[in-house]
């Protein structure tokens, strides 16, 4: 794949692209149901665990859900994804469900972390004069949570959350505001995200490069419309694609 013109700016998605977000995911609902397995006797924790993962991950996976906004509301989301494993599991309670649910929520949001590598291109892109700017889909309560925990802002002094702003990607308003803000052109802007729709595509129908992040190695979908101008395997493989030749 050609490597794109460096760019002045590089717009960064948040969830699986800074943050472990579905690795955090997992150990959180892992953890949700050793805690609360008990409420769904004789269901073992691990039979729980299962169910639920298998369900978020088909949920997820939708892209009907996905063009809904189901981020919008993640409790709601969660809730779905609870109530339909326990309907599988013969335990449909929706007591339990929101219990299930709001536990998750807390252990998630202790377990945020940025990915290994990250703060280090972060910082090394800084050092290179690249303009950084972070922009993300989702709920304005959870995802501005995430970038105060993690002092996201001493990297990103532009950070637009959709949840804020009522609109997200791959709405070009929101690329739009960010090239304003960082008085960058889209030509001389590349974008970083795990979303092909959202993110890359996304992007490029703004002229905006598309850097996609394909973290767990699983290559282009075979029926994908969208190509990527880079993909990337590591966070802190940008290093290289931005280095000088």
């Amino acid at each position: 794949m050609i490597k794109p013109k460096l760019p002045r700016a590089i717009l960064f998605d948040l969830d699986d692209t800074i943050l472990s977000d579905d690795t955090v995911s997992e150990e959180a609902w892992r953890e949700t149901c050793e805690i609360l397995a008990y409420r769904v006797a004789p269901v073992s924790s691990n039979e729980l665990f299962s169910v639920i993962n298998n369900e978020r991950i088909i949920f997820w996976d939708n892209p009907v859900n996905l063009r809904e906004g189901a981020w919008k509301n993640l409790y709601q989301s969660r809730l779905t994804i609870v109530r339909t494993s326990l309907t599988q599991l013969g335990h449909p309670n929706d007591d339990i469900a929101r219990e299930i649910v709001v536990t998750y929520n807390d252990l998630k949001a202790k377990l945020v972390r940025l990915l290994p590598n990250a703060e280090l291109t972060l910082n090394q892109l800084i050092t290179r004069g690249i303009k950084l700017a972070l922009i993300t889909n989702g709920e304005a309560e959870s995802q501005r949570a995430k970038v105060e925990k993690l002092g996201l802002k001493d990297y990103f002094p532009v950070c637009l959350i959709e949840g804020e702003l009522g609109f997200g990607k791959p709405d070009p308003r929101i690329f739009q505001l960010a090239l304003d803000n960082v008085k960058v052109k889209a030509a001389d802007t590349w974008m970083l995200g795990d979303r092909l729709e959202f993110d890359i595509l996304g992007a490029q129908n703004m002229g905006i490069k598309g850097i996609w992040c394909d973290y767990q190695k699983k290559g282009l979908p075979s029926d994908s419309t969208v190509i990527p101008d880079a993909i990337i395997h590591d966070i802190s493989e940008l290093l290289n694609l931005t280095a000088e030749s």
